[in-house]
Formats: C-alpha cells, sequence, structure tokens
C-alpha cells in the first residue's frame, strides 16, 4: 500500500474470477432401439442456460468408460443414428461451455448383448413393455447380471416418475413385473408415450412404451 497521510493508505482495487465447476443434469430419460444396421436414440433437452450440448459414446459393453477414442458425436441435437452395422451399448452426457460434463445414461437397445456375456448367461437387460402400445395391462420384462438392489419404475416425457412397478434385492436372472397404466394414486394415466426405467447395477435403462386411450 502507498501512504497518502499519516493515517490514510492507498491499497489497489481487490480482483477476483469465478469458476463454474457445476455440471449439467444427466439427459434423461435416454432411449433408442437398434433395427437394420442402426441404432436410433432420442433424449429430452436439458435446461442448463450455459449447456453447450451432448457427447454421444459408443462401446461393446456396459462398463466401458467415455473417452474421447469412443467419442460418436458431440452435438446439441436431442437424437441420433449411429449407423455402426452393429448393435452396440451406448452412453450420453451432457456438457456446459465450460466443459463441466454430466454423469452418464447409459442405453442398452434391443438387441445388445454384452460382450462379457455368454450364451445362456443372464444379462442386465429391459426388454421393456408388451403389449405396445398398452391399452389396459401389460407386463415389463427386465433382467439383471447378478444378484442386487434393482428399482423399475415408469416416468412421463419430462422425467417425473409416475408409477414404482418393482423396487428391492432382486435374484440373477429374468423378471417380470405388471403395470396397469395406472398412476401411482391409482388413477388411469393420460394416452401418450412414457418410458420404462430400470436402475441397477450402477446402471441406468429406459425403454419406450405408448400408452393407448
Amino acid at each position: 500500500p502507498t501512504p497518502l497521510s499519516p493515517d490514510r493508505w492507498f491499497s489497489p482495487p481487490p480482483s477476483c474470477y469465478s469458476v463454474d465447476n457445476l455440471a449439467p443434469l444427466t439427459p434423461a430419460p435416454f432411449t433408442g432401439f437398434y433395427s437394420g444396421g442402426a441404432t436410433r436414440m432420442a433424449w429430452n433437452p436439458n435446461h442448463e442456460s450455459d449447456l453447450a450440448g451432448y457427447r454421444l459414446y459408443r462401446g461393446s459393453s456396459v462398463a466401458f468408460v467415455p473417452s474421447p477414442a469412443n467419442l460418436v458425436s458431440a452435438q446439441a441435437d436431442t437424437g441420433a443414428i449411429d449407423a455402426a452395422g452393429a448393435p452396440y451399448v451406448y452412453k450420453l452426457t451432457a456438457i456446459d461451455v465450460h466443459g463441466n460434463e454430466s454423469p452418464v445414461a447409459t442405453l442398452l437397445p434391443a438387441g445388445v448383448l454384452d460382450a462379457g456375456d455368454t450364451p445362456g448367461a443372464p444379462r442386465l437387460a429391459l426388454m421393456g413393455a408388451a403389449p405396445n402400445p398398452l391399452r389396459g395391462a401389460g407386463h415389463v420384462r427386465y433382467a439383471l447380471s447378478r444378484a442386487g438392489e434393482a428399482r423399475l419404475s415408469v416416468i412421463d416425457v419430462s422425467g417425473r416418475e409416475v408409477a414404482l412397478l418393482a423396487r428391492g434385492t432382486h435374484a440373477a436372472g429374468e423378471h417380470a413385473a405388471r403395470w396397469s397404466g395406472r398412476d401411482a394414486r391409482g388413477q388411469r394415466v393420460a394416452a401418450g408415450v412414457y418410458f420404462m426405467r430400470l436402475a441397477a447395477e450402477g446402471q441406468v435403462l429406459t425403454a419406450r412404451v405408448a400408452v393407448g386411450s
């Protein structure tokens, strides 16, 4: 500091800057299906004001780690078609203008077999609802590759949970849950698009279901 008088001192003004280290939310729901050599994917948009876009990664196992080597696209759109010629596992993140990347959303499209599986061995999978479109009641089939906690729910297009179908400890192998087409209050849900959401083994899988009137 520079003295101005015996009882006063001059100090330079302080300077500072802020650092944004808050990552966007995970994109959800992340849905898709494999057909004819291509996987078609879609997800709801994030609403962070500093959102830069999304990163889509491809791997052959649900355990693959996203990296620049398996990056399929960096884009602003909320949908993608990957004509890879074979079914794969996909992971999706949101990224902001400061480079903060969200936790991953994982997609295991119908027809994808985890590369670590052997024929006949159980695998983590969400086969979706039947019938689809759903009119009245139906069943949702899913499978775990190992025993553990699992939660199966129905969410709407905004990501809000409307019904809880199963939760708790599950054995390895295939399971089925019934959905009456009603929400948690017992009211019939409106016709439209919904998503089955399976959270298990550190992964989140989703499958689209249409509800008829």
